[in-house]
């Protein structure tokens, strides 16, 4: 294994993780204006875009396997290690592609969970518009089981209009 070898595998993830922020900013898109059709796309594509880039980070990771043994270092040693050792200008442009992609994956969390609330929210704000039309409230039993309470008495859900 060579070092652009290990640089093409970075590239790739880097490339994949950035398709998964685009593909996330569309979702929360299609989110934003009750786009079904659109949020039902996004699911399929993410879930492409997640496995490839679980597939691409096992090949870097046996990459940098490799090449660490190469330089005789232990195949666990990690990448900002196994860094040092190569020679500078190409150590700082892996160093640098490694920050980038540490930095989508960041993006990709923050990304991910505020789709998540918004999910959330669009959930518990169609349970209540349900519950309302219907004229029934939800309660709990002492068991924790859910069920009707009866007909609703007011406009007032959850103490929220």
């Amino acid at each position: 294994m060579t070092v652009n070898d290990l640089a093409a595998c970075l590239r790739q993830e880097i490339e994949l993780a950035a398709g998964i922020v685009h593909t996330l900013d569309e979702q929360q898109q299609a989110l934003l204006r009750l786009d079904l059709a659109g949020l039902e796309a996004s699911v399929p594509a993410l879930e492409k875009l997640t496995d490839e880039l679980r597939q691409a980070e096992e090949r870097r990771e046996a990459t940098a396997r490799a090449l660490a043994e190469e330089h005789e270092l232990d195949g666990t040693t990690p990448l900002r290690e196994l860094l040092a050792v190569l020679p500078a200008p190409v150590g700082r442009e892996l160093e640098q592609a490694g920050r980038r992609l540490g930095s989508l994956i960041e993006e990709i969390r923050h990304r991910n969970h505020a789709n998540y609330v918004l999910m959330l929210n669009a959930a518990r704000f169609n349970r209540a518009i349900l519950q309302f039309v219907a004229g029934t409230t939800a309660t709990y039993a002492p068991d924790g089981v859910r069920g009707e309470a009866g007909e609703a008495r007011s406009l007032i859900l959850n103490k929220e209009a």
